[in-house]
């Protein structure tokens, strides 16, 4: 807490946060002095407010109009709601009773997916999600298996649980000596070999396994394939359309760059891939983006196993329901954390 902050000049600072957050607009010492308990004249309020200002916390547009609070004064709301947060955590409780909908069994993909559109949902502000792979995961098994006279099926295993099988035509019948040599080959160039050094070893392959081209073809064309979907990283935007119900955005060129942002897949991979915090809050310029510099960005992420990383993130204007959005957040978080522990997710590892 800023030491320059007496418990007067806190309140006031308070009071004038919160009618910001619900009116977008400007307020002076007699509004301020009439609307909320706080128990000074309009004079003492005034005198608070203008030390306010000199201590970065408010900014006035002009000479007569009203204080409006400033990033600093956001940061403070910011720390002081998860102070109360982490001192009063009640973490067991529930946020909305139809946050029981979403408790049960998914795949990653498909609970960071649900928890994104639910706390989009409750909030009423956009939602960014990511589950990221690492190129560290390996093929555990990998093997060609005969099903009938010319069709095969080539079994992948990954140490991340992802079990793949893809059927194969060939142009002509395989012979049993032929099929564990083909075998002893995959498992000599693939078992074990991390993701990121596949396709190095799909050119070896090829090479040395040149008696049918189409079976061939097919199995560095499958790897490949099931190589690039691995590494991929899953991203969805949720409620995007949220961003009209606020004023911030009356502003077209605001709310055309805001959109233009976060359908972009590499800036929000760069949104979500930086400080892998339990709850990460970024306010104003503290983002990097030009875009988001008059935003918040509320961010948790979450380690399902050593190969797979979700983040969810919030997005909203500075002025945000904070409460209702870290509380939520915070929340949810608990119970993912709480769901990865217990094993209330399918990750097929």
């Amino acid at each position: 807490m800023d030491v320059n902050l007496s418990e007067r000049k806190l309140n006031i600072l308070l009071a004038i946060i919160d009618n910001y957050i619900k009116t977008a607009q400007p307020i002076g010492s007699r509004v301020l002095s009439k609307n909320y308990s706080i128990g000074f004249s309009p004079a003492t309020i005034r005198n608070e407010m203008s030390d306010l200002d000199d201590l970065g916390y408010l900014i006035q547009s002009h000479i007569s109009s009203g204080r409006i609070p400033s990033q600093k004064a956001f940061r403070l709301y910011v720390n002081t709601i998860l102070d109360n947060l982490y001192k009063n955590d009640d973490s067991s409780s529930s946020i909305i009773p139809m946050y029981k909908s979403y408790q049960r069994i998914l795949e990653p993909e498909k609970l960071i997916k649900s928890s994104s559109e639910f706390i989009s949902e409750i909030t009423q502000y956009p939602v960014i999600s990511m589950l990221k792979k690492s190129d560290d995961m390996k093929l555990s098994h990998i093997e060609l298996l005969p099903i009938s006279k010319f069709n095969y099926v080539l079994l992948t295993l990954y140490d991340c649980g992802d079990l793949n099988h893809t059927l194969i035509s060939s142009n002509k019948e395989i012979s049993t000596n032929e099929l564990q040599k083909i075998n002893f080959l995959l498992k000599k160039l693939f078992l074990n070999t991390r993701l990121s050094d596949v396709y190095d070893n799909l050119n070896e392959f090829s090479s040395k396994y040149e008696s049918n081209s189409l079976l061939n073809e097919a199995i560095a064309e499958i790897v490949q394939n099931e190589k690039n979907k691995l590494s991929s990283m899953y991203v969805s935007v949720e409620g995007l359309s949220h961003i009209f119900k606020y004023e911030e955005y009356n502003d077209l060129n605001k709310a055309k760059n805001l959109i233009e942002c976060l359908e972009d897949k590499n800036t929000i991979i760069k949104i979500l891939s930086s400080d892998n915090n339990f709850l990460d809050i970024k306010v104003g310029s503290e983002n990097f983006e030009k875009a988001l510099s008059e935003n918040t960005i509320i961010k948790s992420s979450y380690a399902f196993n050593k190969n797979n990383i979700g983040v969810i993130a919030i997005i909203a204007p500075m002025r945000m329901d904070y409460e209702l959005s870290i509380r939520s957040m915070f929340k949810l978080s608990r119970r993912i954390v709480s769901s990865i522990s217990r094993g209330d997710y399918y990750d097929r590892y």
